[in-house]
């Protein structure tokens, strides 16, 4: 079956250990082959892209929770929402890839580690780990793991494919056990191990998909059971509908 999209992998490490660096790398690389990328990073300090006294600043000073510009060749958003990971994977449906940079947090993707000194890699470790690079590489000798160990510069290639392998679309993290792990960290461990496959999560392999204000609800199997079957009986009784192959709804709530 086709996977669903974006598939996610994060680049994890200390700064100034060669993260951004390796998410370029891997962009161009991907980008070479063909594929739609896209790439979040994750912010510890105020975001000031915008300049003072242009119009989209105005906007957003005098209150606008959300300014968006758009221009010949490129547009770009600034809003007061504080985006979770998922939230912002959201904006990214139509993509093949997303790379993202930072996020240490989160345990169920998978990751490669951008690690300036062996020491670290232990710190980062929590079992998703699908290679190391970093400046590290740049070192004579360097350590005997049990994932490759690759240059971003050098060998961007193999880490492109490894991604293309491994990478997957980003877990609910709502731990529903319906692929038999304790929570979707167990699972996603399993998975990059190649223990399991990513089509074992009902969750993002479903051909029913709830969204309620932007956010992606997970459905157990009686519910989505429910939706698609009410939804799909009903359509396929109006006239001029034969046989649905995509159905798609949305209410607004006007209270």
């Amino acid at each position: 079956m086709d996977m669903p999209t974006p598939k996610v992998v994060a680049a994890v490490g200390y700064h100034g250990a060669g993260k951004t660096l390796l998410v370029e790398q891997l962009v161009r690389e991907l980008r070479r082959r063909g594929f739609r990328v896209g790439s979040i990073k994750k912010s510890h300090s105020g975001l000031t892209f915008d300049v003072e006294g242009k119009a989209t600043w105005r906007h957003f000073e005098a209150g606008a929770g959300r300014v968006v510009a758009v221009g010949p060749k490129k547009s770009f958003m600034i809003t007061k929402e504080t985006l979770g990971l998922s939230d912002a994977l959201g904006l990214f449906d139509a993509y093949d890839y997303v790379i993202v940079e930072g996020f240490k947090e989160e345990k169920s993707i998978p990751r490669i580690l951008a690690v300036s000194k062996a020491d670290d890699i232990a710190k980062l470790r929590v079992g998703v780990e699908i290679a190391v690079s970093g400046i590290i590489t740049r070192s004579k000798t360097l350590p005997k793991l049990d994932i490759p160990v690759l240059d971003s510069k050098t060998e961007i290639g193999k880490l492109a494919d490894i991604m293309e392998k491994k990478s997957f679309l980003k877990l609910p993290d709502t731990d529903c056990k319906i692929c038999g792990y304790a929570d979707c960290y167990s699972f996603a461990k399993a998975v990059v191990a190649g223990k399991e496959s990513i089509e074992k999560c009902k969750a993002i392999t479903s051909p029913v998909t709830l969204t309620v204000d932007g956010k992606k609800i997970d459905l157990n199997p009686f519910v989505r059971g429910f939706v698609k079957n009410t939804v799909l009986g009903m359509v396929s009784s109006l006239k001029g509908v034969k046989k649905p192959k995509k159905v798609k709804v949305t209410i607004e709530s006007k209270t």
